[in-house]
């Protein structure tokens, strides 16, 4: 096994690293002009501490990420790896909404909220969030926002 991926899967666990050929193949639909290069892992965090590992480790092998938390498709080059051996980082997993603040109207959220989710979450405490114009249920917030 390739040392980078048994590394890595140390980190997440087994099925939350992949190395198919599929992964490359969402990611060359895009219209930017750069040329497609396929991720050689995509790999999916679930909780902030398994991130900050990630990014630890990428550091140590030199190895660039591509951060990634809405559901496809991608077509603006926002998660395009550009440079050889990247690494994918899944984040749309982490949809955890730990803190709502009706007071300091604040919500903390993970990176893999979607709007769909958020909307119910904070109409509870009698909040709303703006939202751009019609929003695919698979956006992430914090990407979006961004």
């Amino acid at each position: 096994m390739d040392e980078k991926k048994a590394q890595l899967i140390e980190i997440v666990g087994e099925g939350s690293v992949l190395d198919s050929p599929e992964i490359g193949e969402s990611f060359s639909l895009d219209c930017d002009l750069s040329p497609p290069l396929s991720p050689r892992f995509m790999v999916k965090p679930r909780n902030a501490d398994e991130v900050q590992k990630i990014v630890l480790w990428a550091n140590e092998t030199h190895t660039p990420l591509v951060p990634m938390s809405s559901g496809g498709p991608h077509f603006r080059g926002d998660t395009d790896p550009t440079a050889p051996e990247s690494v994918i980082v899944d984040l749309s997993g982490m949809t955890r909404i730990p803190k709502i603040d009706r007071r300091n109207r604040l919500a903390l959220i993970e990176p893999g909220v979607t709007y769909t989710q958020l909307q119910p979450a904070l109409r509870k405490e009698g909040l709303r969030v703006i939202t751009p114009l019609l929003p695919r249920s698979n956006k992430s917030v914090i990407a979006s926002l961004l």
